[in-house]
């Protein structure tokens, strides 16, 4: 892979190939959350991980699938309506005890 030089910072051409695969601190930095987080999120089935080689791998298209089911969650739980108070109690109204 051939870099160009910007001040100090060497920096990969962009006619180089994109990567496939992803680190778990790599994956954490693209969704801007802690390394943790991240393997927590793995662990629980929502961010999708290869083992390779003994090495936790995450594929590079997996932070924006994750991201792009979250917002459609989150779309869908704003478009569903919330049962009343009153038919989820049966009939009567909910009121505060105190």
């Amino acid at each position: 892979m051939t870099t160009e030089t910007v001040g100090t910072a060497p920096l990969a051409r962009t006619d180089s190939l994109a990567p496939v695969f992803l680190t778990v601190e790599e994956a954490a930095r693209c969704l801007r959350i802690g390394r943790t987080t991240c393997y927590a999120l793995i662990r629980a089935g929502e961010l999708e991980s290869l083992t390779i080689g003994g090495l936790r791998r995450v594929p590079a298209d997996a932070p924006a699938a994750y991201l792009a089911r979250r917002r459609a969650e989150q779309r869908a739980a704003l478009t569903t309506p919330i049962r009343s108070a009153t038919r989820a109690s049966g009939g009567a109204p909910f009121v505060c005890p105190y």
